[in-house]
C-alpha cells in the first residue's frame, strides 16, 4: 500500500528543465564570453608585433655603425596605448609614452621572446621584451646612449573592463532568461499533465465510491494513453475479482447452508429425545450423510483455494493412460452397468505428461464421476486417449441428455450445475477439473457430439517424451 505524500511531479520536472537549460545557459555564456577574451587578447598581440614593426620603423641606419632610434620620431607615430621602454646597457631605462609611467615598475628584465601580461599602477599591459643593438638620443638633452633591449608593451586595461562588464550582463541575462524559462516550463508541463491528473482522479474517485467508470482517454500523449488504459485494464480487473468474490461468497454461503440445515435440523431433532431408537439411528445416519457432504465441499473449496494460490503443484512424470485406466476400474467398481471401455491409441499408452499425480487422478475422477451423475438411468459412459506431437487428449463421453446451449458457457464455472435443488452436486466438479488443466498449462472443453455430453482434457505432453515431426491426430 503507498502511502504519504512524494515529491509534485510537476514541481520536480519543471525544476530538472530549468536546471538543465540554465546550465546550457551558463555555458553559452562562459563560451561567449572566453571567445571574446580571446579574441581580444588576440588583438593586443597583434597589436605588439605592429608597434614592433612602428619601432623598426622609427630607426635610421647610419651606415655601418648601430642602429639610431629616433625618440621624437617615435613619440609622434606610436599608437595610443603603446609604451615602449628603452634600456640602456648601464641598466638606465627611458620610456616613451602618452601617460606617465612609473619606469622603475617596468618589467624590463623579463626574458625576451615571449608576451606576457603585467601591471602597472591600476592599468594592466601585455608586452615582450626585445634585444637591440643601436643607440638612442634624447629628444630633449640629446644626449646618446647605447641600448641594450627594448620592452614594447599595449594597455589592455580597456579591454579587460570589456570582458568584465560582459560577464555582468550575461550572468544578469541569464538570470532573468532562466526565471522566464521556469515559468514558461512550469506552464507547459503543467499543461502537458493534465491528462496524467484526469487518469489521478478519475480513479481516486472510483476508489473512493466504488462505481464503475471508464478511464480518461489520455489523449493526445501516446505515453499518457497507455497509462489510461492501463488503470482502466486494472480497474475492470479488480471489479471482476470483487464481482468473482461476492458471487464465492454467495454460492458458498448457498452451498453449505444445505448440508448445514440438515444437520441442525436432524440434531434438533435427536435432541428432542421425541424419536425412538430406530428413527434416533435413523437421524444419525442423516447428520453423518450431511456431514460427508459437508466436507465434500469444503475438500473441493480447499482444493480450488490450493490451486489458485500455488497452482504449480509437485512435479513428476505420469503415465496418463495408467492414471485413466486405474480411475476406469474404480467407476467400473462402482458403476458396472455405466462404465464401458477405455480405449488409448498405441501412441498414448506410455505417454507421460509432467505434474501432479494426484490433482490429476482427480481431474479424471471428476469428469468420469460427473457424466455418471449427469447421464441419467441407463447412461453408458466411455473414455478415450488420443496422442499428438506435443499434446494428450483424454476423451470422457456419455450417451446421458447432454449439455443444455445456454449452459455450455458457465459449464466451468464454481457452483455452476444443470442439477440445481440436487444436495449430491456442489457445481465444483468440473471447476476442479478446469484449474487442474490450467495449472499443468493444458486445457478442457466441451465438444459438440449427437448425443450426450463429450469433454476434452488436453494436457501438454513431457518435453522428453514428444516426438518431432508427428502431425496432430484428429480427435
Amino acid at each position: 500500500m503507498i502511502r504519504g505524500s512524494g515529491r509534485s511531479l510537476e514541481r520536480t520536472l519543471a525544476w530538472r528543465v530549468v536546471a538543465v537549460l540554465i546550465v546550457g545557459l551558463l555555458a553559452l555564456s562562459a563560451t561567449l564570453v572566453w571567445t571574446l577574451a580571446w579574441q581580444l587578447r588576440g588583438a593586443a598581440d597583434g597589436d605588439i608585433e605592429t608597434a614592433l614593426e612602428v619601432v623598426a620603423g622609427a630607426q635610421d641606419n647610419a651606415g655601418d655603425g648601430p642602429v639610431a632610434i629616433n625618440e621624437a620620431r617615435l613619440g609622434r607615430i606610436l599608437p595610443s596605448r603603446t609604451l615602449v621602454a628603452i634600456v640602456a646597457n648601464d641598466g638606465a631605462v627611458r620610456a616613451i609614452s602618452t601617460s606617465a609611467v612609473d619606469v622603475g615598475a617596468l618589467p624590463v628584465d623579463h626574458a625576451t621572446g615571449e608576451i606576457f601580461a603585467f601591471t602597472l599602477g591600476s592599468k594592466r599591459y601585455r608586452g615582450e621584451v626585445v634585444e637591440a643593438d643601436a643607440v638612442a638620443a634624447d629628444a630633449s638633452t640629446g644626449e646618446v646612449i647605447e641600448v641594450d633591449r627594448l620592452l614594447v608593451a599595449i594597455e589592455t586595461t580597456s579591454d579587460r573592463h570589456t570582458v568584465r562588464n560582459l560577464t555582468i550582463v550575461a550572468g544578469g541575462l541569464t538570470a532573468i532568461a532562466a526565471a522566464a524559462l521556469a515559468l514558461v516550463a512550469r506552464a507547459v508541463i503543467r499543461r502537458s499533465l493534465t491528462p496524467v491528473r484526469d487518469i489521478a482522479a478519475a480513479a481516486s474517485a472510483v476508489a473512493a465510491t466504488g462505481a464503475s467508470e471508464p478511464m480518461p482517454s489520455g489523449d493526445p500523449f501516446s505515453e499518457t494513453q497507455a497509462l489510461a488504459r492501463s488503470v482502466d485494464d486494472a480497474l475492470r480487473r479488480r471489479e471482476t475479482a470483487e464481482r468473482a468474490i461476492r458471487d464465492f461468497v454467495a454460492d458458498a454461503s448457498h452451498e453449505l447452508r444445505t448440508p448445514l440445515a440438515k444437520v441442525q435440523g436432524w440434531a434438533d431433532l435427536l435432541a428432542s429425545g421425541q424419536l425412538d431408537d430406530e428413527a434416533a439411528a435413523a437421524a444419525a445416519d442423516k447428520i453423518l450423510g450431511a456431514a460427508e457432504e459437508l466436507g465434500g465441499v469444503v475438500d473441493e473449496l480447499a482444493l480450488l483455494a490450493a490451486l489458485d494460490v500455488a497452482p504449480q503443484r509437485a512435479q513428476a512424470e505420469v503415465r496418463l493412460g495408467d492414471l485413466v485406466r486405474e480411475v476406469i476400474d474404480e467407476a467400473w467398481a462402482l458403476y458396472p452397468d455405466a462404465i464401458q471401455n477405455f480405449f488409448p491409441e498405441p501412441e498414448a499408452e506410455g505417454a507421460t505428461v509432467k505434474g501432479d499425480a494426484t490433482a490429476l487422478r482427480r481431474a479424471v475422477r471428476n469428469l468420469v464421476g460427473n457424466a455418471v451423475q449427469h447421464g441419467g438411468e441407463g447412461v453408458h459412459v466411455s473414455a478415450a486417449l488420443h496422442a499428438t506431437d506435443a499434446e494428450l487428449v483424454l476423451i470422457v463421453s456419455d450417451t446421458g441428455p447432454g449439455i443444455p446451449p445456454e449452459s455450455r458457457e458457465r459449464i466451468f464455472d464454481r457452483f455452476f450445475t444443470t442439477s440445481a435443488g440436487n444436495g449430491r452436486h456442489s457445481g465444483l466438479g468440473l471447476a476442479i477439473v478446469a484449474a487442474v488443466a490450467r495449472a499443468h498449462g493444458g486445457r478442457v472443453e466441451v465438444l459438440d457430439s449427437p448425443i450426450g455430453a463429450t469433454f476434452a482434457l488436453t494436457l501438454p505432453r513431457s518435453k522428453g517424451d514428444r516426438k518431432e515431426g508427428i502431425s496432430p491426430a484428429t480427435v
